[in-house]
């Protein structure tokens, strides 16, 4: 039964992704179906239900800056005008930061998320740290004396004042964007598993 609800927002994810694509010549990243493992943790984690997920279909797209994330928000909020906005930006969960444009096409909402290169680097680390064990993404430290979840918290905030400087003045901010860009999350995360006692 889980698995025939699942697919029966693939024809919804199908004409958000198709209609994103002639209108903005953009070609989301799809993820037309959440896996029934995924959909299970969250019903645990979050104690709702199954009929108000909304991210059981979603798909992403990520924009170069802040400047260029909110104006494409604006611009799939006038596409999709049945939507509602969840701004992870200012009230992270847990570091991550993004602005998901949650439509209902068809019946069933399907969730986009739009991210920057920064906020999309970060959630790519924090994903790639679950192979350590545990779960940072929503809250749930590694094993052993790793204290990580402060470490990536404290890497969003880095890239949210970074983000706002390119905003107020991006001539002095590109370079360092660019430094964190080229993976220093990725070895500030390394460093902290070495240095406190994570072997993979």
């Amino acid at each position: 039964m889980l698995l025939e609800f699942r697919a029966s927002f693939l024809p919804a994810f199908l004409a958000v992704a198709n209609r994103i694509a002639e209108t903005f010549g953009i070609t989301p990243s799809g993820r037309p179906e959440k896996t029934p493992e995924s959909i299970m943790a969250k019903l645990a984690r979050e104690g709702t239900r199954l009929s108000r997920m909304q991210d059981i279909a979603g798909c992403r797209i990520v924009v170069p800056s802040r400047v260029q994330q909110d104006g494409l928000v604006d611009s799939l909020s006038s596409v999709f005008p049945d939507h509602r906005l969840v701004d992870r930006r200012e009230q992270p969960r847990h570091g991550y930061r993004a602005v998901h444009v949650i439509v209902r096409e068809q019946g069933r909402p399907v969730e986009i998320q739009v991210r920057t290169d920064l906020q999309h680097q970060w959630a790519n680390l924090v994903e790639w740290s679950a192979s350590f064990g545990g779960d940072l993404k929503h809250g749930v430290e590694l094993p052993g004396d790793a204290r990580l979840l402060g470490v990536v918290e404290h890497a969003s905030q880095v890239i949210a004042e970074l983000e706002r400087s390119r905003l107020e003045a991006p001539e002095l901010a590109i370079e360092v964007s660019e430094i964190y860009r080229a993976g220093l999350f990725h070895g500030l995360i390394t460093s902290a598993m070495i240095t406190r006692g994570v072997d993979r």
